[in-house]
């Protein structure tokens, strides 16, 4: 799971090491511009996109690996994201 920012870092692990992804952004146009990346590099079976919110973000299932690609210094309360 990653804070994708319109998507391009969790694309490439999407792409290079074939993981299933899950990125969260709260702005509706990177999320649009995250699913058309997705589709057009050919992992958009492998790689969500979901507008949510960083500090409250929550599944039932868990992950093996959480990256947080510079956004901790943007969110009111950090420590809730983590």
């Amino acid at each position: 799971m990653a804070c994708c920012n319109v998507e391009y870092n969790i694309l490439a692990l999407a792409q290079e090491y074939d993981m299933q992804i899950t990125g969260i952004d709260n702005r509706q146009k990177h999320y649009d511009i995250a699913n058309w990346l997705a589709a057009n590099v050919g992992v958009s079976n492998r790689a969500e996109a979901a507008i949510e919110d960083a500090e409250t973000f929550l599944r039932p299932e868990a992950f093996e690996i959480v990256l947080h690609f510079s956004t901790l210094y943007h969110l009111e309360n950090p420590l809730m994201s983590l």
